[in-house]
Parts: structure tokens; C-alpha cells; sequence
């Protein structure tokens, strides 16, 4: 029986989980054919399904690269029916043909400047300087992790620090900030602590209204249920 390398043995008794993670299983066989029409540089025929708009679309791409982000695979490619360079997740995709087209790939384009400024996947604004302040109670967290290859830290003597970020998409980096409640502050630019402002009036006035919404038939039932148990032992 051959030995086993120390590198090998160490990393069998290495257990991940990605939290949030999607089950590609079903969806092999697109993979396969975007990667054979990558690699033949054939253009695509495909079936998608649109969440924002809730509809299905018959798209003509043609297909530059696969790339994981967020826990979702998704094919980059010219799409034909938007004249511009789109992002595909590959779930969504409900059909796909390899056509006896041929393509070539923009000039400029490469996968490190397509997605080089996103924070995460979505690029719907053009780049802004993001400033963000982390309470003490966060710092080690935020620090020791790389978020955005831009990414700058300063340390406060407070123990906080300013996180500098140059980044598109500033819908998801809002999100994440507000993740870490009033442990985050952000500090420029306006707009976006405009809207992190009204996010959080938003929140507090759906928890404001909480206790006074009526009462579910289920929360009703329950409490009539206890009501009973408690006369019957009186």
C-alpha cells in the first residue's frame, strides 16, 4: 500500500461548510457545454430565467469564462439581446444550445478588470470611495479578513478603525454594513449613509409596529389552548 504524503493526510481531516451553498448536481451538463463552448469559442443559445423581472428570455451569448462568487457559479459572457457584457447564474439557465457560431472575445476585456471593483457580484453604479467606521467589538472580525482588494484599515485609538474600500455595487456593501448593526457606522459618502439612514428608520418602524399588529390565528389558537389548560387545572 503506497504511504500517503503528510499534505494529503492533513487535508482529509479538513470538514468545510459554505454557508448558503447551492447544489450544482443537476446542473453538470450546462456546465459542460459552456465550458466545451468557451473553449471552441461557439456562441450560445440559452433559456433564462430573469428574478428580477420574473420572466423567462431566450438570450444569444457568447461565452468568455465561468466564475465562482457568493457561493453561485456564474457564466460572464457578450449578451446579444443587451448589446453589453452580462453576468448569467447558471441555475438559472433552463436551456442551452451550442451553436455553429463563431466569436471573438472584446478587445480589453479580461476577468480580473470585469470584476475587479465589485464588492461582491452586482456592479449597478460606477465606482465611489466608501468609508465605514467599526466599533472595538467588531475590529478583529473585519481586520483579519480580506473583503475588497482595495481594501484599506486604519486603527483607532479608540480601538475602532476606518475601513476605506473603492467599490461598485454598493447595494450589497450596504447590506453587509448593516449586518453589523450599530457596530458599523458609514461615514461617506452621503448618499450611501443617506440610505443607510433610511434603512434603519425602516427597520425601526417595522419593529416599532410589532406589538401592535393583531395577533396571527396561530398565536391565537396557542394562546387559547394555554388559556384552557390553565382553567382545567383551576
Amino acid at each position: 500500500m503506497p504511504c500517503q504524503s503528510p499534505e494529503i493526510s492533513i487535508l482529509t481531516t479538513l470538514t468545510t461548510r459554505a454557508f448558503g451553498a447551492k447544489n450544482y448536481d443537476s446542473h453538470w451538463n450546462k456546465l459542460q457545454a459552456i465550458a466545451e463552448a468557451i473553449t471552441g469559442s461557439k456562441s450560445i443559445s440559452l433559456t433564462y430565467y430573469s428574478y428580477g423581472k420574473k420572466e423567462l428570455s431566450i438570450r444569444r451569448v457568447d461565452p468568455y469564462d465561468l466564475w465562482h462568487s457568493q457561493e453561485t457559479i456564474y457564466l460572464i459572457g457578450y449578451c446579444h439581446l443587451r448589446k453589453d457584457l452580462r453576468l448569467f447564474a447558471v441555475e438559472r439557465i433552463q436551456h442551452i444550445e451550442i451553436t455553429e457560431d463563431g466569436f471573438e472575445i472584446q478587445s480589453g476585456y479580461s476577468l480580473d478588470a470585469f470584476t475587479r471593483n465589485r464588492f461582491r457580484v452586482m456592479q449597478e453604479d460606477k465606482t465611489v470611495t466608501v468609508r465605514i467606521r467599526f466599533s472595538a467589538d467588531v475590529t478583529d472580525y473585519v481586520k483579519d479578513r480580506m473583503w475588497h482588494p482595495s481594501q484599506k484599515v486604519e486603527q483607532q485609538k479608540d480601538g475602532s478603525i476606518i475601513f476605506t474600500v473603492e467599490a461598485a455595487g454598493t447595494t450589497e456593501l450596504l447590506n453587509w454594513v448593516l449586518g453589523y448593526g450599530p457596530n458599523a457606522e458609514i461615514l461617506e459618502p452621503h448618499s450611501l449613509r443617506e440610505r443607510a439612514a433610511k434603512a434603519v428608520r425602516k427597520m425601526t418602524e417595522l419593529y416599532d409596529e410589532f406589538p401592535k399588529r393583531p395577533a396571527t390565528r396561530d398565536s391565537r389558537t396557542l394562546a387559547g389552548h394555554k388559556k384552557s389548560r390553565i382553567l382545567a387545572k383551576g
